[in-house]
């Protein structure tokens, strides 16, 4: 016709079996795609394709089939979570909108005066979210829009923000409240329209519940990323909170210490800026690392007894005294301790017969050698938290 027919072409991947090999009938490793979606839906179906779906190879799809029967699929299945929490995600921001409407158009903009570091760092986050996951789609690369939104909803919005927030939805302060609420419903709605292109059925039932404009989420305009949002104080104060709250709740896991038991934690602080950061996320700090007391400055002293870690120039300390029975977690550990170092002993001794490395495959032997490395740091922390209790 002297006419170019296509611009653009898209060469997508063949879907192969997990091991690399064509799926075949014959040979019993055939999936048929209803199976999937029966078990667990279109969305998570489509979204564990396009997870796996690299610019470079083919794709790997980790089902296991047998006789032309689907077994399982644990991409599938993460993907089926992942709708859920979103659907969780919806519920709960439903949930806690006091008396107002959720179809309220002023949940569609976005308050002024955000100083808050949890407003701050969604906002930004999101606003990365859309330039990346854009970009992504623009250029193809599929897998890199289906992770970042992965990432961001379950990461950021869910483990984090929302959890953050129900510190001000719980409070007496109405205007924090109402703040939170839009924040929560902008956000959200937003990372729908994001990832209608990747899971169109939740995305369309979800969107049509909230704060919208138009009648449907397959002809709403796109969301564009706002320069203005990109904070990059807030994410780095965000991140260095996520990592002294996750200290602390490290120590709360190794010592085991109850979930529901509040626990009081010193913070030495060498920066001001460190110390800045912990007093004004107090409320946030006790929330999520279930924390009764913080005691936080450059003076304060280790307490005996206590549990440590240390987060840049931040050294936690969690004192245990009348958290855990101090006689029944020293005889675990010093129970665990010997068990380790029987094991270990016969480890050493299995790695230093010469006829064993000889004769044994190479990756049994590196097997054994990361085995080695594994206990001996587990035995390490076993005996820092043994002379913790000693003290």
């Amino acid at each position: 016709m002297g006419e170019i027919p296509f611009k653009t072409v898209l060469v997508h991947p063949t879907v192969q079996t997990r091991d690399g090999k064509r799926m075949s009938k014959s040979l019993g490793t055939g999936i048929d795609p209803r199976e999937l979606i029966a078990r667990y839906g279109a969305d998570a179906t489509r979204l564990s394709l396009l997870y796996q779906c690299g610019s470079s190879q083919d794709i790997r799809f980790d089902a296991e089939v047998k006789d032309n029967k689907l077994e399982e699929s644990p991409i599938a299945e993460m993907c089926r979570n992942f709708c859920n929490k979103i659907w969780n995600a919806a519920r709960f921001v439903q949930m806690n909108m006091d008396e107002r409407d959720i179809q309220d158009p002023a949940l569609r903009t976005l308050p002024e005066g955000i100083s808050d570091l949890a407003d701050r760092w969604i906002l930004s986050l999101y606003n990365r979210t859309v330039k990346q996951v854009t970009h992504s789609l623009e250029t193809y690369r599929f897998d890199e829009a289906a992770r970042g939104l992965y990432e961001f909803v379950w990461s950021a919005y869910c483990d984090w923000y929302v959890e953050m927030a129900k510190v001000r939805l719980n409070g007496d302060d109405a205007k924090a409240r109402e703040q939170v609420q839009s924040i929560l419903c902008v956000v959200f709605e937003g990372t729908l329209r994001l990832m209608h292109p990747i899971a169109p059925f939740i995305s369309e039932a979800l969107w049509q519940t909230f704060p919208h404009e138009g009648e449907a989420l397959i002809i709403a305009s796109w969301p564009e990323s706002n320069e203005a949002w990109l904070d990059e104080a807030a994410e780095r104060e965000m991140a260095q909170l996520q990592e002294v709250v996750g200290a602390v709740r490290n120590i709360r896991g190794t010592m085991r210490i109850p979930p529901g038991k509040r626990v009081d934690v010193v913070f030495k602080t060498v920066s001001e800026d460190a110390t800045a950061i912990l007093l004004a996320a107090q409320n946030y700090m006790k929330e999520l690392g279930r924390i009764e007391n913080m005691t936080i400055g450059a003076d304060v002293e280790r307490p005996s007894q206590s549990a440590s870690a240390v987060v840049g120039d931040i050294e936690i300390f969690v004192p245990l005294a009348g958290v855990i029975d101090l006689d029944v977690e020293r005889q675990r550990l010093e129970k665990e301790i010997v068990g380790l170092e029987k094991a270990l002993g016969g480890l050493e001794k299995k790695l230093g017969n010469e006829a064993f490395k000889k004769n044994a495959p190479a990756n049994v032997v590196e097997a054994e050698r990361a085995r080695q490395a594994e206990y001996q740091t587990t035995l390490a922390k076993l005996q820092g938290n043994l002379a913790v209790l000693a003290e």
